[in-house]
Order: C-alpha cells, then structure tokens, then sequence
C-alpha cells in the first residue's frame, strides 16, 4: 500500500471532524510532515507513511522541532488508525 490512500482517508477524517486540512507537497523545508490541520485555534502536524514504514531521520528532525514550538506530531501508518482518527 502506498501512503496517498492513507492520506487521504486521515485527510477526509479530519475534515468531517471539522478541521482545515492542508496538505504540504512542496515545502522550503525538507523533512516537513504532509499534512497540517487546524481546528479552534490549534495547529496538528500528520506523517503518513506506508505500513511497516517510519519517519527518516529528517522528518524526525522536523517532528523534534516542531514539538519543541508546542505543536502535536503525529504519525499514521495504517488504514485502521487513519479511519479512526481523533486528535
């Protein structure tokens, strides 16, 4: 399985929850999370990699930071959890 068909149903989920989701395909910085989504005044971040699959050490990285700023980092590598999304 490829990450879009995760993305998507992570994307759609959040949407029906009510949030505003954007999604980065080319960023200035490398290593950026795919889809940023915001709802009453809060931020979320979501990596969606394929099954068996983690974050590079880049990504990483760019999870460390925005942690560091108080922003949530999450990261979705299957079909179940992105259905059943909550934040």
């Amino acid at each position: 399985m490829r990450e879009a068909p995760i993305q998507k149903k992570v994307k759609d989920n959040l949407t029906l929850q009510g949030w505003l989701v954007v999604k980065c395909i080319q960023m200035s910085l490398n290593g950026w999370p795919d889809l940023q989504a915001h709802k009453n005044g809060r931020t979320i971040f979501v990596e969606c990699k394929r099954p068996g699959k983690e974050p590079d050490e880049l990504q990483l990285y760019r999870h460390g930071q925005l942690h560091k700023a108080g922003f949530d980092v999450y990261i979705i590598n299957d079909m179940t959890t992105a259905k059943n999304f909550k934040p």
